[in-house]
């Protein structure tokens, strides 16, 4: 039986300014990607971005303002914890109601910790 041995050049040692270089390109391709995805998807009809002024928010716009998934707002919409506004079939939610949601549940949030004991 016999054995082939194959003999490859010397490759030379990759050093840290190459190394930071590819780095640095792929960076600055990823980041250029995602800035080109994120400018799509903000122009998308339907998009979950909030009119800036607008005093109401759709239930995909408040789920971003509560950092929640749409169905929670659903759920609190249910439970009436806050309330709705139809304009024909679009359920529209009042931005300073949420707000105030916000804050009385953080407020709610730090009074129990206080009674526990808690800061």
């Amino acid at each position: 039986m016999q054995h082939t041995i194959i003999r490859t050049a010397p490759q030379p040692p990759i050093g840290p300014e190459w190394l930071d270089a590819f780095i640095g390109s792929i960076a600055s391709i990823v980041e250029a990607r995602l800035r080109q995805q994120l400018a799509a998807r903000q122009q998308e009809p339907g998009s979950s971005q909030p009119e800036p002024g607008s005093p109401f928010l759709t239930v995909p716009e408040a789920a971003t303002f509560l950092r929640c998934k749409p169905q929670r707002v659903y759920d609190l919409l249910s439970a009436r914890t806050l309330g709705r506004y139809k304009d024909g079939t679009r359920t529209l939610l009042k931005r300073s109601e949420l707000e105030m949601y916000v804050t009385t549940a953080e407020n709610a949030r730090l009074g129990a910790q206080r009674a526990m004991g808690r800061s």
